[in-house]
């Protein structure tokens, strides 16, 4: 699988990216659920990190988004979307968060950020657009 996390109540998260799905794994490896993305499927999870405030975020690199669940599961916003401007994504791999809300900052392998106040700039080949 692309994406593994470990949620801070111990249960490990898993993308299964060819099903498009986000399952859930008790510390038994017990399957226990899965994430359901509302009425837009997943497409192409590949991604997962845990903030401070125990949200999810999934990254789809064919959906060219990141979506934020939060600990119950419930979707509470999507990022992105496919483009070549500022706040879309081209094919993003990976995310990781700060480890404090100082620090909570979502990190995506297209070197792209959301800050504090929740605004996206992307970085790519070097160039990018700041705050």
């Amino acid at each position: 699988p692309p994406g593994l996390a470990l949620s801070p109540a111990g249960f490990l998260y898993v993308t299964a990216y060819k099903h498009n799905s986000v399952l859930k794994f008790d510390e038994d490896g017990r399957f226990v659920g899965q994430i359901v993305p509302g009425d837009v499927p997943f497409d192409g999870p590949v991604g997962l990190a845990f903030d401070s405030k125990k949200n999810l975020y999934v990254v789809e690199e064919k959906g060219c988004r990141v979506r934020k669940f939060d600990a119950k599961g419930t979707l509470l916003a999507t990022y992105g979307g496919q483009g070549q401007e500022t706040g879309k994504f081209r094919g993003p791999r990976g995310i990781a968060v700060g480890p404090t809300d100082y620090q909570r900052r979502l990190q995506f392998v297209i070197s792209g950020a959301v800050d504090p106040d929740r605004r996206i700039a992307l970085k790519r080949k070097g160039r990018g657009a700041g705050w």
